[in-house]
């Protein structure tokens, strides 16, 4: 959206902040934040690993001078801890669940997002698709599907992970983590997120990650959720 592509939020759900964390090699020296000081850390640009680290640098009292960030996607951030070449990665589900399990990687001691990260994540749309009747019928069929699906996956974890698992191709010990990482639910999706969001673009903003201030109040289409928001607020019930 900063770099002016053609996108609105017209949806939202909720994962678990910590299920975006901070990753290292038990031989790599790093028993707490502190110890990343003077570090190499693989990071994915401007993405959640990028926020996440510089929460965490703030939360252990460093600047992110003193330590390097290579950024890397996920697949050679992976690569570039596993080899020693980097001494921290910060990836999210399903890459912190095969890390640790197949590499034998573990989590940095306070090294979740929790406390720093939201954990919303949005389904975009394009502006175009929005100006289109039909498109915004659909849209707002799929919004309210996906809601249910959230719902019947967050009641069935064991069905759903056996699912995901041959429609990835990946083992159920991976996607069962994953899943009981994640803790995906639906979310109302109203005004109130964008606070949220604007705290998000003022922190990489101030970091120089965007170039420029942004204003995301304009970020958002909430005429579309109504369905999805009825199933999120029935399972907040519910759950409560």
């Amino acid at each position: 959206y900063a770099a002016g592509a053609p996108v609105k939020a017209v949806g939202a759900w909720q994962n678990n902040p910590d299920s975006i964390a901070l990753l290292t090699r038990p031989d790599a020296g790093i028993h707490s934040l502190k110890d990343l000081k003077g570090k190499q850390i693989a990071v994915n640009r401007g993405g959640w690993g990028h926020y996440l680290i510089l929460g965490l640098l703030e939360r252990a009292g460093l600047k992110p001078d003193e330590v390097t960030l290579r950024f890397l996607g996920p697949v050679d951030g992976r690569a570039a801890l596993t080899s020693g070449a980097v001494s921290a990665w910060a990836p999210w589900e399903p890459y912190i669940a095969t890390s640790t399990q197949i590499d034998g990687t573990v989590r940095v001691p306070q090294g979740g997002g929790n406390g720093i990260m939201s954990g919303y994540s949005y389904a975009l749309a394009r502006k175009e698709a929005l100006a289109d009747p039909e498109k915004r019928k659909a849209i707002a069929d799929l919004l309210t599907r996906l809601a249910k699906a959230q719902v019947w996956a967050a009641q069935h974890p064991q069905p759903f992970a056996q699912a995901l698992g041959k429609s990835l191709n990946m083992p159920t010990a991976i996607t069962s983590s994953w899943i009981d990482d994640a803790r995906i639910r639906p979310l109302v999706f109203d005004p109130s997120l964008i606070a949220t969001l604007q705290k998000s673009a003022d922190f990489f903003h101030r970091y120089q990650v965007l170039p420029k201030a942004v204003d995301v109040s304009d970020a958002f289409d909430f005429s579309l959720a109504s369905g999805a928001n009825q199933v999120a607020r029935h399972y907040q019930e519910n759950k409560s």
